[in-house]
């Protein structure tokens, strides 16, 4: 039961009433069913953002920055994934149809709230969410209105090297589920004691080999981009992203209303911690408020 393993959540980054504040609810595709998050706005929203969760966390996580967004006008749709969070599936797995399993609720969204089609679009994400947005944003080049992706660019390979490489793919044959350890690609106690304990920490092998797979090709398609507006926020002390590869994939961005932010003194998880998540969000608010009339 839902509620059952919500008694197992020990703290958030910031207390809300959950009542209060947002709706929960699921939608059903492939057979499972998915918890989704809707953060309203008092009255008609100007705008509605997307938000797609980092790598084993749940879409509720970052209920603080929502109801900021909320301040603007724009009410927030989150998604857990299949396997996270609190969505069916097998816990942390790897999923082919995931980007299948996202479109599907940010489609449905408009189409069963009834919003204008005019009404301006936006797709936000963190690391794993930010790199997956990234593709929705190359698959669907006419739809959002804006995206804002957040260390969106993994480096697996140049700490991997060719032998392990050769020898992931192979153990993702026989093994996909299993756990493939990566040394500093492990969220830090600083961000697992922000966490709550339906939070996934482990990096499995099909999700490892589908990423590479799938950044390739996203690094070659930037050069598609050119219809929606980007801000790209990088962090430079990052075990998880190699900031040159992010910089020059934003270059290859066609729009010309692309900005790209660094800051030099925070971790990759950004968005979790206390003293740096404020710097993102003055960032993130500032290019999104001229955007909603």
């Amino acid at each position: 039961m839902v509620a059952d393993r919500y008694k197992a959540v020990d703290r958030y980054p910031f207390p809300y009433i959950k009542y209060l504040d947002y709706q929960e609810g699921q939608v059903k595709d492939d057979g499972y069913n998915f918890t989704t998050y809707e953060y309203p706005t008092q009255h008609n929203p100007k705008g509605i953002i997307y938000y797609v969760p980092d790598h084993g966390e749940c879409g509720e996580d970052k209920g603080y920055l929502f109801k900021r967004c909320n301040a603007l006008g724009l009410r927030v749709f989150s998604m857990d994934q299949k396997g996270f969070g609190l969505s069916q599936g097998k816990r942390g797995s790897h999923d082919p149809r995931v980007y299948h399993n996202i479109w599907n609720f940010i489609h449905s969204v408009g189409f069963l709230k009834g919003f204008q089609k005019n009404l301006p679009k936006f797709i936000f994400g963190q690391g794993y969410g930010a790199f997956q947005a990234t593709r929705l944003i190359q698959q669907n080049p006419d739809f959002f209105s804006g995206a804002i992706l957040v260390n969106p660019l993994y480096e697996f390979k140049h700490k991997l090297g060719t032998f392990a490489i050769t020898k992931l793919r192979a153990q993702g044959l026989l093994n996909p589920h299993g756990i493939f350890p990566i040394e500093g690609l492990r969220e830090s106690k600083e961000v697992q004691g922000l966490c709550d304990k339906l939070s996934y920490f482990d990096w499995q092998i099909g999700i490892l080999n589908q990423t590479m797979d799938e950044q390739f090709e996203a690094v070659q398609k930037m050069n598609t981009i050119e219809k929606t507006p980007i801000l790209m926020i990088l962090s430079e002390e990052n075990d998880y992203i190699n900031t040159e590869t992010a910089r020059k994939a934003f270059n290859d961005i066609k729009i010309q209303d692309k900005k790209i932010q660094t800051f030099h003194d925070t971790h990759h998880y950004m968005l979790w911690l206390d003293k740096e998540w404020q710097r993102a969000e003055q960032e993130m608010l500032a290019w999104l408020s001229p955007r909603v009339k």
